[in-house]
C-alpha cells in the first residue's frame, strides 16, 4: 500500500486529470492479511481514503463482511462503492450504488460496478446476472455521460461477453480471475477496451497497478493511448502517511 501511494502521488503530478479505480476483494485482501481481518477491512478503507480513490466494486468476498459491518465500512469511504447486482435477499432492494458519475475536465464519466457470481454468497445476499443488469443500467446512463467505465469482478469469459454487449460501454476494468495474461483485449465487434491490472494469487496481490492513459475524440469516445500493468518494485519509496497510519493499526492490533 506505501508504495501504491507513491505511484499515485507521481501520476497525479505527472498528470492533469487521474481517476484512481479499484476492481473489488480490497476490504479482505490476503496483504497484511491479519490487519485487515481484524479492523475488518477497516485499515484499507482508511488507506484508500488517504489515497483518494474515486470509485471502487464490491468483490463478491467482501459480502462475508455481513451487511452491518459492510454498510459500516461504505458509509466510512470517501469514494463511491458499487454493484448493479447485489441485493438483499429479505427486502429485494440494491445493497449498494449501481453506478456513479464524475466530472471529469468538463466530461461526464459513468462508472458501473459489477459483482462476481462465482463465489458462495452469504444468506443475506442474492447476487444477480451482470449483464442483465447492466442493460438496465446502460442506456440512460449512456445518455447522461460522456464516457462509461464498468469496474469488473467477474471472471475473463464475462468480461469478454461484457465487453460484446454494447458500444456505449467505452471501458473495463477487471479485477476478477481467470486471465492468461495482462495485455489489453478489444472487442471486435463493439470496439470496447477490457484490461486486467494484475493476475491476484494468494499472498502477492496488490503489487501491480494498472495504468490506463487515454483521449477522448469528439464525440466522447475513448482513444487509448497506452495501457501497462506498473510493478511496485523498490523503486517507489514508501509513503510515510501510509507507514503511519499502517504502524497505527499494528500497535492497536499487535
Amino acid at each position: 500500500m506505501a508504495r501504491r501511494a507513491t505511484m499515485i502521488v507521481q501520476e497525479r503530478e505527472n498528470q492533469p486529470f487521474v481517476l484512481l479505480l479499484d476492481g473489488g476483494n480490497t476490504w479482505v485482501s490476503d496483504q497484511f492479511q491479519t490487519l485487515t481481518q481484524e479492523s475488518n477491512g477497516a485499515l484499507v478503507v482508511e488507506a484508500m481514503n488517504l489515497m483518494g480513490y474515486d470509485a471502487m466494486v464490491l468483490g463478491e468476498r467482501a459480502l462475508q463482511l455481513g451487511v452491518d459491518l459492510l454498510r459500516q465500512r461504505m458509509d466510512e469511504a470517501d469514494f463511491a462503492v458499487l454493484s448493479a447486482n447485489v441485493w438483499l435477499a429479505e427486502t429485494g432492494e440494491r445493497f449498494a450504488r449501481p453506478f456513479t458519475t464524475l466530472e471529469i475536465d468538463g466530461r461526464s464519466v459513468g462508472i458501473i460496478g459489477l459483482t462476481g457470481t462465482d463465489a458462495d454468497v452469504p444468506p443475506a445476499f442474492t447476487i444477480s446476472d451482470p449483464i442483465a443488469a447492466t442493460e438496465e443500467i446502460l442506456l440512460d446512463l449512456a445518455e447522461q455521460t460522456d464516457l462509461i467505465i464498468i469496474l469488473s469482478h467477474l471472471a475473463w469469459s464475462k468480461n469478454k461477453q461484457l465487453a460484446e454487449l454494447a458500444p456505449e460501454i467505452d471501458l473495463i476494468i477487471s479485477g476478477g480471475m481467470e486471465k492468461p495474461d495482462l495485455q489489453l483485449y478489444e472487442a471486435n465487434s463493439t470496439g470496447v477496451y477490457l484490461a486486467q491490472a494484475e493476475l491476484p494469487s494468494e499472498r502477492h496481490a496488490g503489487r501491480f497497478v494498472g495504468r490506463w492513459r487515454l483521449d477522448l475524440d469528439t464525440e466522447g469516445r475513448a482513444i487509448v493511448k497506452g495501457w501497462a500493468t506498473i510493478a511496485l518494485d523498490p523503486g517507489y519509496v514508501d509513503d510515510p502517511e501510509l507507514i503511519a497510519l499502517l504502524q497505527r493499526y499494528r500497535d492497536r492490533y499487535w
